[in-house]
């Protein structure tokens, strides 16, 4: 009886040693290169996109933050906006609030809600932290020889994003930003960093934005 007994425990610590030992293993995964997240925060100049970031949870289910999404695995593309492209957006859109433009009239408009009322980044409001975040991000993984004019992908907030070579060879996201430091492969997709203007969200809706574009006029015509 002694011998059975002690046969049992033996199986069952063997047991449960094993199923101990793969879970270490599946926890002790280690990228062997740089993720999206630790390359932008390896850069100051990304610091306050990088700020952004870190507020904006990627749904409203999920405490998973942005940031952290770009640390895990994925195949992302981030047009990574730098710190003077962020400020030089807040001060501009602070100011269409605070003094907004006049028509064609010179009569000035009514008060224009742009989401930024404070010239501070760490005031901006939730949805606007959102909105610069995710404007940037799409999901799937492209190369700028692998891109031009309107990407078929939608970036995080269901909008097309274009992308184009002009004169001098700069290259351009939605024809005003410029990629100054393009195509750094990481291990969880791609940064074109050096985005001298923040990426504003497009007023337009998917199937708006799908008719303004001849690539897509099979799928607005089915």
């Amino acid at each position: 009886m002694k011998k059975v007994f002690g046969l049992c425990v033996f199986c069952t610590l063997f047991i449960l040693w094993g199923c101990t030992e793969e879970i270490d293993k599946s926890a002790r995964y280690v990228f062997n290169e740089p993720t999206i997240m630790s390359y932008l925060s390896e850069h100051k100049q990304y610091s306050q996109y990088c700020d952004l970031l870190g507020k904006v949870r990627v749904s409203r289910m999920s405490e998973t933050t942005l940031k952290q999404l770009l640390s895990a695995r994925g195949n992302y593309t981030v047009f990574a906006p730098t710190n003077d492209a962020v400020a030089q957006y807040i001060t501009e859109q602070y100011e269409i609030y605070k003094n907004p433009p006049v028509d064609k009239n010179g009569v000035q408009r009514d008060t224009i809600y742009t989401g930024v009322y404070s010239p501070n980044l760490e005031d901006l409001s939730a949805e606007k932290c959102k909105e610069i975040a995710q404007t940037h991000i799409l999901p799937v993984k492209y190369k700028t020889n692998e891109i031009t004019g309107v990407i078929p992908t939608m970036n995080l907030n269901d909008r097309f994003v274009s992308y184009e070579v002009a004169e001098g060879a700069k290259k351009m996201v939605n024809g005003y930003a410029e990629i100054q430091d393009p195509d750094q492969e990481v291990e969880n997709g791609v940064v074109h960093g050096g985005l001298t203007r923040v990426l504003h969200l497009s007023t337009n809706t998917a199937p708006v934005q799908l008719e303004e574009h001849d690539f897509f006029s099979l799928f607005t015509a089915a």
